[in-house]
């Protein structure tokens, strides 16, 4: 989607392009688990998802939020993740070179 209208007000052009969207992932030891964060945002909206596994590679914890700019403090979302599963292609633990992953919430 593009606006090419030419007025007074200021317009975004490719609304609906993901090419430009911002992408993150982090992975945070401690002790013996292990927390993946991945995130998405195109800077007016954007979705957190973290994982917690230990070191025999059990999920022990799945959380998802999504966010937008446009805040509303009174009518506040929670998301409760009822489900989750979360294939690796290799052992975090012994090696973060080359790790992928798969994710189902």
């Amino acid at each position: 989607m593009k606006y090419e209208i030419k007025d007074e007000f200021n317009r975004f052009d490719d609304v609906d392009n993901y090419k430009n969207d911002y992408e993150r992932l982090s992975l945070n030891f401690t002790n013996s688990e292990l927390e993946i964060n991945n995130s998405k945002s195109s800077g007016f909206t954007g979705d957190d998802i973290s994982f917690v596994i230990n070191n025999k590679l059990e999920l022990k914890k799945v959380s998802y939020d999504y966010w937008t700019d446009n805040i509303d403090l009174e009518n506040t979302r929670t998301y409760k993740v009822k489900s989750s599963e979360l294939v690796l292609n290799q052992n975090p633990f012994n090696r973060t070179i080359g790790l992928r992953g798969k994710y189902i919430l």
